[in-house]
């Protein structure tokens, strides 16, 4: 028995004396016999000697085939891909579409059969998704509308279509069309998109932005002619006037409404009857004969449309319907598109998504602007990602600065001899990797973060080769490189780059300019040689170095950057006047040691090869040297 058809509803009775009996022989059984019930029919039909003749809907009006698709979408992509199906141009799937709704109007209203507009319709809209998976049938059922769409397994084994034999006096094929085209979105749905998680409102049989999106395609698509065209509402029809004299049992099969109806029932049996079909299919069948609540403007579906659904036709892992979330430990736990209450960000690390909230980065005003899908580079390490989730949830990432007894203020860090223990102490490479990214996605308060702490790190005890290398090579690039132009580095991160190149001690005694500690590496002429940016912030710092050095020191007993930091303020923004004061100073003190030591012998003569790049363009290029070679030969 099928739910809602059982025979203690069924007055006896009556059904006897006007159904008697009827057993014909089995080789004219399946076509002569008319049992009352459809499980009856099958029972029959498997005893027969022969198989009853085929037609050309057997299979759409099959009610006992299994249901054999296997649904693997979420319904975001699910809607995607059936509207880029339709506006595929290099098959020219719109011309197509449109004419199929233009014959199936015409077939209807020259009283077609439904079955061939869905076949149609199903091949040149759906892409043949539905077919096999679905039962289409007329009914003397009570419907709340003119058609009902139920999921597999609720009365039928497949996917079921139910029309009301009411529905048959519309004679109206626009009317037909729209409400076919109703129930076969439904049915896509069904078909493509996997069940909803318990609790969740089933959004395929539902009546929401999916839905619309999709009706307004295929209204677009419609033929205008006269009062035959698609319904705005789209077969959405209340059936106000529908009598009380429906056979609740009877399931035509041949595709026509039935002919026999029961008018003589009492009012409690169609109660009885119509509560049983709500308990077994309650949220498992569409709802069509009640208006929408409330009204959706079409700007903001399209632009719904273009932010949530369309991105997903380009990223693979976010078609599926459980995405993942990030649990204690930075360890992912997967969890069901259909649970979160809100729209979300999926950031792609390593093809696995992973989920956050757009409410999450509401307290970020400049970084709403996210796209729905986010790739993270396969070139960025997991720990830079971290830094981002991190820093949206927490408004903070690791490493901090909490392990520097003092910080300066927004000029560079020192570049102080290497730690043992390199891998400890890379907050310099980490800053500038978490900034890379967040000015790839783009996130700029994370960016500015990330360039804050680089302006306030005091000193690198690292490689700063490596992080040079980190910032100017293409290879290592968080965003799409130009074919034409080629990678360009952050301008954030090459004013950054500027300002460590001019950066020195406070005094001549706590060691060596970065300028001249990156000139005793060797790696760091290569770099510079391959890398045409890198080799034009070098010579912007030259030339100062150079210019200031002879306006201030005029060749005469002055150091290299003597005068270099009077202007340094205004060439780099971030260094004030003050500090360049006080390096003027300390070049003065220099200069009286340089000339004390000179006065005792304990300078020799510049050989040119100490730091070996005399070649160089950046080596100091005039003027008296004997600041430049103090900073190395320590006095007592």
């Amino acid at each position: 028995m099928y739910p809602g058809l059982s025979k203690s509803l069924v007055p006896q009775g009556y059904h006897q004396r006007r159904y008697p009996a009827y057993y014909p022989p089995a080789t004219s059984l399946t076509r002569y016999a008319r049992p009352p019930f459809a499980q009856d029919y099958h029972k029959y039909k498997s005893q027969s000697r022969r198989k009853r003749p085929g037609s050309r809907h057997s299979m759409l009006k099959d009610c006992s085939l299994p249901f054999s698709a296997t649904p693997s979408w979420n319904i975001d992509y699910a809607t995607a891909q059936l509207i880029d199906h339709i506006h595929k141009t290099d098959t020219n799937n719109a011309e197509k579409c449109k004419s199929a709704i233009g014959d199936c109007l015409s077939s209807l209203a020259n009283d077609g059969s439904m079955f061939e507009a869905f076949e149609l319709l199903d091949h040149a809209i759906f892409d043949n998704k539905l077919r096999g998976a679905v039962f289409m049938a007329w009914t003397d059922v009570r419907l709340s509308g003119y058609a009902a769409t139920y999921a597999p397994g609720v009365r039928f084994p497949r996917i079921a279509i139910l029309l009301d034999s009411e529905f048959s006096r519309v004679r109206n094929a626009g009317v037909y069309l729209s409400t076919l085209l109703h129930q076969m979105i439904h049915a896509y749905f069904l078909v493509t998109c996997v069940p909803p998680s318990e609790g969740v409102k089933d959004a395929r049989l539902d009546h929401g932005k999916h839905f619309l999106k999709i009706c307004s395609v295929l209204r677009d698509l419609s033929v205008q002619e006269k009062d035959q065209t698609i319904q705005p509402d789209f077969g959405a029809v209340v059936m106000k006037d529908v009598p009380n004299n429906n056979n609740p049992w009877a399931i035509t099969m041949f595709g026509s409404p039935s002919t026999f109806q029961h008018r003589h029932h009492h009012h409690d049996f169609y109660s009885r009857f119509n509560d049983t079909i709500t308990k077994d299919t309650d949220g498992k069948q569409s709802n069509c004969g009640s208006k929408p609540t409330e009204t959706v403007q079409q700007a903001d579906i399209d632009k719904w449309y273009t932010s949530t659904c369309e991105p997903l036709l380009k990223a693979k892992s976010c078609q599926g319907p459980n995405t993942n979330v990030l649990a204690k430990g930075n360890k992912l736990e997967i969890k069901p598109r259909d649970t979160f209450a809100e729209p979300i960000h999926e950031f792609i690390l390593d093809d696995k998504p992973i989920a956050f909230p757009c409410s999450a980065l509401s307290r970020y005003p400049q970084s709403k602007k996210l796209k729905r899908i986010v790739p993270i580079p396969k070139s960025c390490p997991k720990e830079t990602f971290f830094a981002l989730t991190d820093f949206i949830t927490t408004s903070t990432y690791s490493p901090d600065l909490s392990s520097f007894p003092y910080r300066t203020t927004g000029s560079a860090p020192i570049i102080l001899p290497r730690s043992l223990d390199a891998a400890a102490q890379a907050h310099a490479l980490a800053h500038v990797r978490v900034a890379k990214l967040a000015l790839a996605l783009p996130c700029p308060e994370l960016a500015t973060e990330a360039l804050k702490r680089l302006h306030d790190l005091p000193d690198i005890r690292e490689d700063a080769v490596v992080v040079l290398d980190e910032i100017y090579s293409a290879s290592l690039a968080y965003g799409k490189v130009d074919k034409d132009k080629g990678y360009a580095a952050p301008e954030g991160l090459r004013a950054w780059v500027r300002h460590l190149l001019a950066r020195e001690p406070e005094h001549a005694g706590l060691g060596l300019a970065n300028w001249d500690v990156l000139a005793c590496e060797p790696g760091f002429a290569r770099l510079m040689r391959g890398n045409a940016e890198l080799g034009q912030d070098v010579e912007v710092v030259e030339g100062m170095r150079a210019q200031r050095a002879y306006a201030r020191g005029g060749g005469s007993g002055g150091g290299p950057l003597d005068g270099f930091a009077f202007g340094l303020g205004q060439a780099l923004p971030g260094v004030d006047v003050y500090a360049a004061e006080r390096l003027r100073e300390i070049r003065a003190e220099e200069r009286a040691v340089v000339a004390r030591a000179e006065a005792l012998g304990a300078l020799s003569p510049p050989s040119g090869y100490e730091y070996g790049f005399r070649d160089e363009p950046f080596f100091p290029a005039a003027g008296n040297y004997g600041s430049y070679y103090h900073r190395s030969e320590r006095f007592p």
